[in-house]
């Protein structure tokens, strides 16, 4: 029963490190787009660009963390599922032994 909740653990850890990546390479991500998004508006010559520069941008923005959303929901149920798998697997063996 230990070795069941060790592989357990070990999966689920393994699964965290993946999400907590993913989490931190979007970070990075929407930094990039942020800083870019600050450079461009500096730069802006006229109150209209600037108008045309966010719009664009928030619109861009909405999309990216559209998909960076779906992508951490799919990732998340991954790792549930993953993390599981262990576990129930293993206590189906325990109650096919005893049966």
């Amino acid at each position: 029963m230990s070795k069941l909740f060790d592989n357990t653990y070990s999966t689920a850890f393994e699964g965290m490190r993946e999400y907590s990546v993913k989490v931190l390479e979007i970070a990075r991500t929407n930094a990039d787009i942020a800083l870019k998004f600050a450079e461009q508006i500096v730069s802006a010559k006229s109150p209209s660009e600037m108008i045309e520069l966010s719009t664009t941008h928030y619109r861009n923005q909405f999309e990216v963390l559209t998909a960076q959303t779906k992508e951490l929901v799919s990732l998340g149920q991954k790792v549930a599922a993953t993390s599981r798998e262990p576990l129930t697997s293993g206590i189906a063996k325990a109650f096919a032994k005893v049966a």
